[in-house]
């Protein structure tokens, strides 16, 4: 081979070589572009949430009513407040449909050992306005309205024995917390006990100081204001006395 013709393969190789680079880098600049226009992989997360149940229907509480002359008397086996209100709009519904205007009173007492001869056990009292008339007679600011004012200290439950002093039994301080409970419950009505006291009896000259808070049993998803309270328990002179002091929030 002379020299022309190996200055010719040379030039021949050189020129291959650059060709071979150039589409080699051209393929790898498309191979970038490719890999950052890629679209980005989205993640969807989905989030069920557990239904709440409705509460349970209230079933309203059987009931007896009794007329004597203008005197009405709703007579129940039962102290629980949410089945006798709707028991008692029942009664209300009935007297806005059918009664005269006026006003109308009802007393709810506990059927248990009912004896009309003696105080009933009454659990509260309605008032229902029938008509203009009657909303100026119970003082409830429309015609068409009903309203229960429940007594506190009530209870209306079969085979239920007021408690009673133990005249045998020391005072100590678990007695007089037991005794102030009673006093504290006193101010609730059935279905707002048992209620949660938290108080340290205090020891006195005349027998024993109670003071702390209490909270009644609220209805689903509902809590009743703690209260605070002061009670004393005495047994001077042999007689065996409580009272409630302070009863306030």
């Amino acid at each position: 081979m002379n020299g022309l013709t190996k200055l010719a393969a040379t030039i021949s190789l050189t020129v291959g070589a650059v060709t071979l680079a150039g589409c080699g880098g051209s393929t790898n600049t498309e191979t970038s572009k490719a890999a950052a226009t890629t679209p980005p992989v989205v993640t969807t997360t989905t989030r069920t949430s557990t239904p709440v149940p409705a509460p349970a229907p209230v079933t309203p509480a059987t009931y007896e009513l009794r007329e004597d002359g203008k005197k009405l008397t709703m007579l129940v086996t039962t102290d629980d407040t949410v089945a006798i209100g709707p028991a008692f709009k029942q009664i209300a519904d009935n007297f806005i449909a059918t009664r005269p205007n006026g006003g109308y009173h009802v007393m709810i007492d506990c059927a248990i050992d009912y004896d009309p001869t003696k105080p009933a056990n009454r659990l509260g009292v309605g008032k229902i306005a029938v008509g203009q008339l009657g909303a100026a007679q119970t003082g409830l600011s429309a015609a068409g309205m009903s309203t229960v004012a429940w007594n506190t200290g009530r209870t209306c439950q079969p085979g239920f024995v007021e408690p009673t002093f133990d005249s045998y039994r020391q005072l100590d301080g678990p007695y007089a917390l037991e005794l102030c409970r009673g006093r504290v419950e006193d101010e609730y009505i059935a279905d707002q006990r048992p209620v949660n006291i938290v108080a340290d009896p205090v020891k006195t000259a005349t027998g024993w100081l109670v003071a702390g808070t209490a909270q009644g049993k609220g209805r689903a998803g509902m809590d009743m204001a703690v209260m605070r309270f002061s009670c004393t328990v005495s047994d001077a002179g042999g007689t065996l006395t409580s009272s409630l002091d302070q009863f306030d929030s």
